[in-house]
């Protein structure tokens, strides 16, 4: 086994890498070609990950909901860009504190044990897999 430092951002861009974000278009190294090996390390791997990206996703609900309002049109939890001030509309000082307390969070290094991956494991792939690279052993 290997052991990496990754920043939260790159855990959470290295789990979209492998199980895919609809939201975001992509597939998923996992639904790409690889061996049967690789998949299973990949898999034992995004199981690890989603540990660290379910938390990430309750610590930013639950400052959205420290933070935020609900909405009047959805009803759902939001912080607003602007407020009212008088009769004026100004800059929302809750979005600074938000973005501000997000960007502290995805820079945070998290330490990542893996299985030895070569090149040769991902021989087959198609797609680009930035993060992935960085756990490719040469």
């Amino acid at each position: 086994m290997e052991k990496i430092k990754l920043t939260l951002g790159e855990v959470l861009s290295l789990s979209d890498e492998l199980a895919g974000n609809p939201n975001a278009g992509t597939v998923g190294l996992l639904n790409d070609k690889i061996p049967f090996k690789t998949r299973y390390w990949l898999l034992k791997l995004n199981k690890k990950l989603t540990n660290e990206v379910e938390l990430f996703q309750k610590i930013r609900t639950d400052l959205i909901e420290e933070l935020g309002e609900k909405d009047k049109e959805s009803g759902q939890l939001i912080i607003p860009a602007t407020i009212k001030k008088g009769k004026k509309d100004i800059e929302n000082p809750a979005i600074e504190v938000f973005n501000a307390k997000m960007l502290e969070m995805v820079g945070q290094e998290i330490e990542i044990e893996h299985a030895v991956m070569v090149l040769d494991d991902f021989e087959n792939v198609e797609g680009v897999y930035e993060v992935i690279m960085k756990l490719i052993k040469e």
